[in-house]
């Protein structure tokens, strides 16, 4: 689009696009690169969904994919457990991780390296390694700590279920629920300015009225987008649940159950999973506080 302005009686156009050069022609290149990398294979999972047809038949299309997933009961129950643990596993993993985070970066525990290196380990186990080494130590009938437990006299009667919905949450803690945040917000918490701490504790107040009222509120811009992260993460991860919810009677797995024709319903209910991310999209003013704070703490806006 072309606007022509009046300067000293002469008319001059002017171009709403950028002067073409080499380094505007590569990010465009660069920028369309990745539009097509991400929206083609949302649009292939869009048209596709209404694909009702077998792999290696004519394409028929209707809605018959899209009245299944959302008459499916079991698409529901799944997806509100998925939900449940997701919601459970935040409230708890995160208080913790901000606390070890905080202990790591921000105290004089001893040997905080070593600790900090253990968690680096932890998350780069296999995930699908330790969900089933957890199903050895503590599967209800045959787990090694239940079989051990039994031959105790006064603790004979106690026996853990991995497969629960609390022995979810206790695998997804001790492999990356934990880990994870303490990975990402460990460096950030050493970059904060020290002075408001000390201020702090001058003022009479101890290291844990500290860690609450002025680490954690000039620290919450790093917070919000390591939960989101972790979040978005934890809806594509879903092996821990289909294993264990594949045993248990309570079936707390995710989207993915087994059934006649579970391809079907896989293109609706991966968009349904994507409207449900979309959902923690930061609103414009909310990121705008969040990017003040970040300028006031002298950290990048998240």
């Amino acid at each position: 689009m072309v606007k022509t302005a009046t300067v000293n009686g002469r008319a001059i156009s002017r171009s709403w696009l950028p002067p073409l050069d080499g380094g505007t022609a590569l990010m465009a290149v660069l920028i369309g690169f990745m539009g097509f990398y991400v929206l083609y294979p949302l649009a292939l999972i869009l048209i596709n969904s209404f694909n009702t047809a077998t792999i290696a038949e004519p394409p028929v299309y209707g809605l018959k994919a899209w009245r299944e997933a959302f008459g499916e009961y079991g698409i529901w129950r799944s997806l509100w457990n998925s939900i449940k643990i997701g919601i459970v596993l935040q409230v708890v993993a995160l208080p913790l991780g901000i606390f070890i985070s905080w202990l790591l970066a921000r105290t004089n525990i001893l040997f905080p390296s070593a600790l900090e290196f253990g968690f680096w380990i932890s998350f780069f186990l296999p995930g699908l390694a330790t969900t089933f080494g957890w199903m050895l130590m503590l599967d209800p009938s045959t787990g090694l700590i239940n079989s051990w437990l039994r031959q105790v006299p006064l603790l004979g009667s106690l026996n853990f279920d991995i497969y629960s919905f609390w022995g979810i949450i206790w695998v997804h803690l001790v492999g990356n629920g934990i880990s994870t945040k303490v990975m990402l917000m460990t460096p950030a918490f050493r970059r904060m300015d020290a002075s408001m701490e000390e201020a702090s504790r001058m003022s009479g107040a101890s290291a844990f009225t500290t860690l609450v009222r002025i680490t954690v509120p000039a620290m919450t811009p790093v917070i919000i987008v390591v939960l989101l992260l972790i979040i978005f993460v934890g809806i594509a991860a879903m092996i821990l649940e289909i294993a264990y919810g594949g045993v248990a009677q309570d079936k707390h797995a995710a989207l993915g159950r087994a059934r006649e024709s579970p391809w079907l319903i896989a293109g609706p209910a991966g968009l349904m999973l994507l409207v449900l991310a979309l959902g923690l999209y930061i609103p414009s003013p909310l990121r705008q506080t969040l990017e003040h704070a970040a300028a006031m703490l002298g950290g990048s806006a998240p």
